[in-house]
């Protein structure tokens, strides 16, 4: 058995509960705080206790609904991460990357994580999890490229985006995080393969804890996408979103 393997689930921790024969022991993680972006809402308290009179409307924007395919699309409406980082630095950001900051915003800032030393970026980490990427940055630039007089006139400012690891950048960079950072891409498996990879970076001792979870963009293209391959029961909306947990290998004292 190699060292990764061995480190990631043989080695069994005091007190915990014998394996069976030739089964490797898993290892918890342990979940401190957690921040969301829904359709639901922007709060954990939004998302386990969702209010229908205070429901957000379904679909996408009024002025976009005819670039969409014809089934149920569930949007995060009324978001502006202008509201919560302010002008500076935000305004070539895409949707991916601002749902992911400001989930991340909402587990190191507003959680129990808020002032303590957990928080400390020294030896704290990104794993996030996405399906394709920023889907209307690579469309948008791609269209720009193929129909401006000149295809090197396109909005260099939109560039980072179309790197699939960028939300996970941006979210070290604005927070100070200086531990280990990466993104997962596994499709619809993605951000059970991020807690996965958390796992095996907390066990080898790369971080002492990690953000983890996966974003989402809602998008004309990407929803055709989804649409088109059939994978999708009849009638199962398209959403948007994001999800982060801090974790950690021990539990917080």
């Amino acid at each position: 058995m190699t060292p990764l393997a061995e480190a990631a689930g043989t080695q069994v921790r005091p007190g915990a509960a014998p394996a069976a024969a030739g089964r490797p022991v898993v290892r918890p993680l342990y979940v401190t705080s957690a921040g969301v972006v829904t359709a639901a809402g922007q709060t954990l308290a939004a998302l386990a206790d969702p209010d229908p009179a205070a429901a957000p409307p379904a679909g996408p924007a009024v002025d976009e609904a005819a670039a969409y395919p014809p089934r149920p699309v569930l949007a995060v409406h009324g978001f502006d991460v202008k509201e919560h980082f302010g002008r500076k630095g935000t305004k070539y950001l895409d949707r991916l990357t601002s749902f992911g900051l400001v989930a991340c915003k909402h587990v190191l800032r507003d959680g129990p994580l808020a002032g303590s030393r957990e928080a400390d970026g020294t030896r704290t980490g990104v794993v996030l999890a996405t399906n394709t990427g920023s889907t209307s940055t690579h469309s948008t630039l791609l269209y720009d490229t193929l129909t401006m007089e000149k295809p090197y006139l396109v909005n260099p400012g939109r560039f980072p985006n179309t790197v699939m690891n960028s939300t996970a950048g941006q979210i070290a960079i604005r927070n100070g995080l200086r531990g280990l950072n990466a993104t997962v891409a596994g499709g619809q498996t993605a951000s059970l393969l991020a807690f996965r990879h958390a796992r095996l970076a907390l066990t080898l001792g790369r971080a002492d804890r990690l953000l983890v979870g996966g974003a989402e963009e809602l998008n004309a293209p990407a929803a055709w996408a989804w649409h088109r391959t059939g994978v999708l029961h009849e009638g199962a909306a398209l959403g948007e979103g994001a999800a982060v947990f801090a974790v950690q290998r021990d539990p917080a004292p």
